[in-house]
């Protein structure tokens, strides 16, 4: 697989754990669905002294998502599978997680709304208003959370958020979904202290 070269620095043990990643995910489903987002924390005491500490804010999300599909109207178990990396900006104390989820692709009717008011986006069934709620719920956030919590990249192709459906037997929608997400194994603006910066689901 070729990458980019404006994505350069690349960690090459993150890439590997990308793409045994995305091999893992191929090999089980033969339709998958993949999206992009981040994860915006805010800068109160309470969230930075957690952060501090390591990722466990990213951890609560992970469960209040699960919990999410459990309570919504899914067709088919999703099968999730992850990666994410942790950016700090040193001048503002901002910490961002940079999201790929990948699923399957018939579990939700509706991934991320294109007709629906940006403020409802919580309030909907869609994968995104899961995505927003569980995230709101890890940083203990009123319901319904504000959706500028959480962001969803915009493919530049299209003009949409980003999101792929992928066909197992497609080895050229794969390799573009590779080439577009190693940005997350970028080596600048992560955290530093010994915390980890880079994870991919075991499954």
């Amino acid at each position: 697989m070729t990458l980019e070269r404006q994505q350069a620095p690349l960690v090459p043990r993150q890439l590997r754990s990308l793409q045994q990643l995305l091999t893992r995910a191929r090999e089980a489903n033969g339709q998958t669905l993949a999206i992009c987002f981040n994860l915006h924390c805010p800068t109160n005491i309470t969230v930075q002294a957690m952060l501090a500490q390591g990722n466990g804010l990213i951890s609560l999300f992970w469960k209040h998502l699960y919990s999410q599909f459990l309570h919504s109207t899914i067709s088919v178990y999703p099968d999730l599978r992850f990666a994410w990396c942790r950016e700090d900006d040193p001048e503002t104390g901002q910490v961002t997680y940079r999201v790929l989820a990948l699923l399957h692709a018939r579990a939700f009717r509706e991934a991320i709304p294109v007709a629906a008011e940006h403020q409802d986006l919580p309030q909907t069934q869609s994968l995104a208003g899961c995505i927003v709620r569980a995230w709101g719920e890890a940083l203990q956030l009123p319901h319904p959370p504000p959706p500028q919590i959480v962001s969803f990249p915009i493919d530049p192709s299209t003009g949409q958020a980003f999101e792929m459906h992928l066909d197992a037997r497609d080895a050229t929608a794969w390799d573009h979904l590779y080439t577009f997400t190693s940005a997350l194994c970028r080596n600048d603006a992560k955290a530093g202290h010994g915390l980890r910066v880079f994870q991919t689901s075991m499954r």
